[in-house]
């Protein structure tokens, strides 16, 4: 199923900060405090033999909890640094204790345990920026456990990431569509890389049914039959998220109201002329009012029973000869690397005349490689 994505604008306050303090009865008196025990855990942004810089889903000093999707400075314990692997995209427990400073906490670590998240890419709208990332008003997600509409506001650390905008190294701007490569610990992400548009791309995306040479057909496409994510009812849905099939109306696009039957759900083609688009009584002659012999038999081709019904969608088929295909986040394959059942996002444009989709870079998952995204993959690394 084809999405095409809507610019929005929507007021989200920033909420990665790159400091933190914590006061005490006995900071506020002047005496040197009792260091506190102290447990964090999140994702790592960044990675030393000597320091993580988490981005907390969770901190605790002493009885006190602390704000969430904020990043912190941790020493590592004794030993963990030891290897040179970086732990950028692990969710990672650390405890130990904290002391203050100044006006800094500094947090010394005794115990780190550290999980490897998978590569995952998000795709939507940029409502806010700061010094170290953005706020992405998420649309859609693929990759580890999802796969499809996927509503949330994330926090995206950029501070690592490979960005362009339009094609070109640059900064990303609020209200620009982006495609964000990375990993993710609730609403959290880390970015290793970070694609803006200020026209957004036009996406097709499913599970690999076939496989022909360069040409992949999708199955099981986003948007297809029942909920999928916070998606609505998805098809007969009234007012799904990316509805649209026979809904009311559809999020941004047209569902069985005035215009018959969803010929833009989510502004896509999903029903369109590319996928067979759905008809009305109007539309098609009606077979009882002809003669069975003139040529319009419903046994010609017309039969709702003989595969053909002009009202059932098609299955999406999309040629990748020369794309460059994503795998799990980390290498970028060709698409004789790909096999049937994996899922993939495609994303390019259409031509706004002949409807004809232009693909131009592809993220395939299929479930066996679980790690973070390492590879910076379309921007010449």
């Amino acid at each position: 199923m084809l999405h095409r994505f809507p610019r929005r604008t929507v007021a989200v306050a920033a909420a990665v900060v790159a400091a933190l303090t914590v006061s005490t009865p006995a900071m506020a008196a002047g005496r040197r405090p009792k260091p506190q025990k102290f447990t964090v855990q999140g994702l790592v942004v960044a990675s030393t033999p000597k320091t993580l810089r988490v981005l907390t889903r969770q901190l605790k000093v002493g009885k006190a909890s602390l704000p969430a999707n904020t990043v912190v400075t941790v020493k590592r314990p004794a030993g963990k640094g030891k290897s040179s692997a970086s732990l950028v995209g692990y969710t990672v427990t650390i405890s130990g204790s904290a002391a203050k400073s100044g006006k800094s906490l500094t947090l010394v670590a005794s115990s780190e345990v550290a999980q490897p998240q998978p590569a995952e890419v998000f795709l939507g709208v940029v409502s806010g920026v700061t010094a170290t990332g953005l706020t992405l008003d998420e649309t859609s997600a693929a990759g580890g456990e999802d796969f499809g509409d996927d509503q949330n506001t994330l926090t995206v650390d950029t501070s690592a990431a490979t960005v362009a905008v339009d094609g070109a190294a640059g900064t990303v701007a609020e209200d620009e569509f982006v495609i964000v490569l990375g990993e993710r610990d609730g609403t959290n992400v880390v970015a290793a890389t970070v694609d803006a548009y200020t026209t957004p791309p036009i996406a097709e995306a499913g599970d690999i049914s076939d496989i022909s040479g360069s040409v992949v057909t999708l199955g099981n496409e986003w948007g297809d039959g029942g909920d999928d994510g916070n998606n609505g009812n998805v098809g007969n849905g009234d007012e799904g998220n990316g509805g649209g099939h026979d809904g009311d109306r559809g999020n941004d696009g047209r569902g069985n109201g005035n215009e018959g039957n969803g010929n833009e759900g989510n502004g896509s083609r999903h029903n369109g002329n590319r996928h067979g688009g759905n008809t009305t009584a109007a539309d098609e002659p009606d077979p009882t009012a002809t003669d069975p012999t003139d040529g319009t038999d419903p046994s010609d081709g017309t039969d709702p029973s003989d595969g053909s019904d002009p009202g059932t969608d098609q299955p999406t088929t999309v040629d990748l000869t020369s794309v460059p295909i994503v795998l799990n986040g980390r290498s970028t394959v060709d698409v004789s690397t790909l096999t049937t059942g994996e899922r993939i996002v495609v994303l390019g444009e259409t031509d706004a005349t002949t409807d004809a989709f232009t693909p131009q870079i592809a993220f395939a998952f299929n479930g066996e490689d679980r790690r973070p995204a390492t590879h910076r993959h379309h921007h010449g690394d």
